[in-house]
């Protein structure tokens, strides 16, 4: 069994915790590519987040094109951000549309022209998560009892990573790519949950996208969102108890405050 660490997360926001990450994540190339239009139509700033130094910045999307795979953005003035952005391995985008959060990730950064000046130019992102409102209510893992998915791939292959936040409907997971080979689509037919006073509970996942982590975790760890399947009456009852006594106990601290 392999086990990997995690950071405690910062006490998230009630926004945050409303938010159902698996619900809206976009994968069809048509609406991917009707979002970025409608960001470069707009001209809406993004910030790009990256491994090296400086390690963020604003960019604008200048251009989409799916009949040659690409999106351009415009370069930094800043030299040494545009020779980090080549070198990274992966581009957080953080953007917002009337109001609904817009995130993806690009890789494969090169340099190229977009009408006739300068701009940096990678793939077209192959899934887009819209943050929304959610309609299942989705409680994030408390730092002090952490949660913890052990995924069993093979009879002999099991990792044990962090669940970031949990609903009757699914699970964020704090994986490491480079240990899990997962995709949008991926099931993983046996996974245990081990709720806090309420017992360890058994079920399938179908990964729904693989985003950034976050600054709050290290650049080589994923965001991994799934939905559960084969979920016992039984069980997601459950999981529905575990949620609510997360609710009440920080509806307590709440008034204590």
């Amino acid at each position: 069994m392999r086990d990997m660490n995690e950071s405690a997360p910062i006490n998230p926001s009630r926004a945050s915790r409303e938010e159902d990450f698996s619900q809206y994540v976009l994968s069809d190339p048509v609406d991917i590519l009707a979002v970025l239009q409608q960001i470069v139509r707009t001209r809406t700033r993004s910030f790009v987040e990256f491994e090296q130094p400086p390690g963020v910045m604003a960019a604008l999307l200048l251009g989409v094109d799916d009949a040659v795979n690409a999106l351009w953005f415009d370069s930094d003035e800043n030299v040494a951000a545009n020779e980090a952005i080549l070198l990274a391995e992966t581009l957080s985008w953080r953007t917002a549309l009337n109001g609904v959060r817009i995130e993806f990730l690009t890789s494969d950064t090169s340099r190229d022209t977009f009408g006739g000046f300068p701009a940096l130019r990678a793939p077209i992102p192959t899934t887009l998560l819209r943050l929304q409102r959610r309609n299942a209510y989705r409680a994030v893992a408390p730092a002090s009892r952490p949660l913890r998915a052990s995924i069993h791939l093979s009879l002999r292959e099991r990792y044990t990573v962090p669940v970031l936040d949990i609903s009757t409907l699914g699970v964020s997971l704090l994986i490491d790519p480079a240990r899990m080979d997962l995709a949008a689509g991926t099931i993983i037919e046996r996974v245990t949950i081990d709720l806090p006073d309420f017992g360890l509970f058994e079920c399938g996942l179908e990964v729904r996208y693989l985003l950034s982590a976050g600054s709050r975790h290290p650049s080589n760890l994923r965001r991994c969102g799934a939905a559960m399947i084969h979920v016992s009456p039984a069980d997601s009852m459950r999981i529905a108890r575990y949620i609510h006594a997360l609710e009440r106990e920080n509806a307590l601290k709440r008034m204590e405050d």
